[in-house]
């Protein structure tokens, strides 16, 4: 559901909470954020669902995906009812041929409610198939940083 923290006050409280974190994550180059875009939507995942491996560079700079459901890190990774979720290794692009039985490289977090994670929005990640009883709920916001034209030039010349 796309446009989900516009739609109710505690959507609006957690856009700006996200925001905040964003500032954070960003520190001194929080002043290019744009303070107007945060593309976001909720995705509810049922059991057996997952999501493909992906990058979300056209809807923004920064990806927030803030877990609203998840057991937490007391869990096995990727045990039966506990949705894993991937940061995988940029250095290889996600569609490169590999080796077999090669693993992936990646960052795995397993979600539990309120946890927030934040990467660059070209980064791939993906979320493992959901195995639990009852849908697996996160909002993912993405969110635009602009950076000034030439800015490469003035730091590094």
């Amino acid at each position: 559901m796309r446009g989900i923290l516009e739609r109710s006050e505690a959507g609006q409280a957690l856009k700006a909470h996200l925001f905040a974190c964003a500032r954070a994550v960003l520190g001194p180059w929080a002043r290019y954020l744009d303070s107007d875009h945060c593309e976001n939507r909720a995705l509810v995942i049922e059991p057996g669902g997952f999501i493909s491996t992906h990058k979300d560079s056209r809807e923004g700079e920064l990806t927030c995906v803030h877990f609203l459901t998840g057991s937490g890190a007391g869990q096995p990774v990727n045990s039966v009812g506990t949705p894993r979720f991937v940061i995988e290794d940029p250095s290889r692009y996600f569609d490169e041929g590999r080796l077999p039985h090669e693993s992936r490289h990646g960052y795995s977090v397993n979600p539990r409610p309120g946890l927030s994670v934040f990467f660059p929005s070209h980064i791939p990640h993906n979320q493992h198939p959901y195995e639990g009883s009852t849908p697996h709920v996160q909002v993912v916001a993405n969110f635009r940083v602009t950076l000034p034209t030439a800015i490469e030039e003035r730091l590094f010349d």
